[in-house]
């Protein structure tokens, strides 16, 4: 394999891919998200509690289980990244469905409103032993691509219970907005 500066070339290819997608489109990226996570979440806030609690999925969770780690993970690395203390702590396990649709939604529009303002370029994150450098490009990414696996863990147990799931891919929201 070629290698460039110790690197593999299809590491520097993919890093700067990626670098390229993302730099000066988080906004657009963030505007994707929120119109994928709403389609799903329009059909989750009809399911009844039977429904949205039954476990589903190979892991034995269900719909509940998926949407309590993805809003308790976008909590916390809004609060993570920019070190905005926690108003409240909410047991995302204990609330409503209504309320944990809620909280998807009012984190999901936090980290559109932090793409807007866009407060720092640069993050350092601590992991395990390791300083991570991340730009703040990479952070959207990262949130945005964590979100999408949810999604389709979420499209796909709504499937399993015979519901009408849209295709929440890019480039259908692509023609959506044009």
């Amino acid at each position: 394999m070629r290698k460039i500066k110790g690197y593999p070339l299809i590491k520097i290819i993919l890093y700067s891919y990626f670098e390229i997608l993302f730099m000066f489109n988080s906004k657009k990226i963030l505007t994707y998200l929120l119109w994928a996570d709403e389609s799903i979440l329009e059909i989750i806030s009809d399911l009844d509690k039977e429904e949205f609690t039954q476990k589903l999925d190979s892991y034995n969770r269900s719909i509940h289980d998926i949407c309590v780690h993805q809003a308790s993970d976008h909590q916390w690395w809004f609060h993570y990244v920019t070190g905005i203390e926690l108003d409240e702590k909410v047991d995302f396990e204990t609330i409503s469905q209504s309320e944990l649709i809620k909280m998807i939604r009012k984190y999901n529009f936090k980290w559109k409103e932090l793409v807007e303002k866009r407060p720092f370029e640069n993050f350092e994150m601590k992991s395990r032993d390791k300083i991570i450098p991340l730009s703040f490009d990479e952070i959207i990414f990262h949130i945005t691509n964590h979100a999408t696996y949810h999604r389709g863990q979420l499209a796909l147990a709504l499937r399993i219970l015979g519901k009408e799931v849209k295709f929440t891919d890019y480039v259908p929201f692509l023609r959506t907005i044009s």
